[in-house]
């Protein structure tokens, strides 16, 4: 399968997730499993992707559900169908579903979907990466005097950056970072 075929399949489990989690407000978007950290509406967004990829022929590997598919499948996929749930349970505009398909030569293509705002960024292997259709360009900010950094969680010391942010979900950041919307 080609990047494009599955950035298109990647597309479809976003709006799949996106739909799933649509129904879900109030005390069903904060309801917990039993597992320490997770939130009923992952399940319910990897319920949604799982089928999709697993008729596209790919392995999966899911941060809620683990290995699923063809065991001699050629592409691995690796899902977060919910990355920043937290953020997502309580209606804060920042979280995505991330998906990144590997083969054996390493990462192919991915796609970091804001499922608040439906903001895309897609990266192909040799060709790039693109927010909406338009190529990234990181920040030019060199000093971390300068910087706008963002941590998930709390930093041990406090650097000399210019402004911090813990925004609530790590593949939105590392995306805003290759956009230049953060600097680190």
């Amino acid at each position: 399968m080609k990047a494009d075929e599955l950035l298109a399949v990647f597309d479809d489990a976003a709006k799949a997730a996106r739909a799933a989690l649509e129904p879900l407000a109030g005390a069903a978007r904060r309801e917990r499993t039993g597992r320490p950290g997770q939130y009923a509406l992952d399940l319910v967004a990897d319920a949604a992707v799982l089928p999709i990829l697993h008729e596209a022929g790919v392995a999966v590997v899911s941060e809620e559900s683990g290995r699923s598919g063809r065991d001699d499948a050629a592409i691995t996929v690796i899902l977060d169908p919910v990355d920043g749930s937290t953020n997502c349970s309580r209606d804060i505009p920042y979280w995505s579903v991330s998906l990144c398909a590997v083969d054996a030569e390493g990462p192919l293509c991915a796609l970091v979907t804001n499922q608040a705002t439906g903001v895309r960024t897609t990266a192909v292997r040799g060709s790039g990466a693109w927010r909406d259709g338009e190529p990234v360009t990181p920040s030019a900010v060199r000093r971390l005097e300068d910087a706008v950094v963002s941590f998930s969680g709390t930093p041990q010391q406090r650097l000399s950056w210019k402004q911090l942010r813990s925004l609530g979900s790590a593949a939105l950041e590392l995306c805003d970072v290759a956009s230049g919307a953060l600097d680190a």
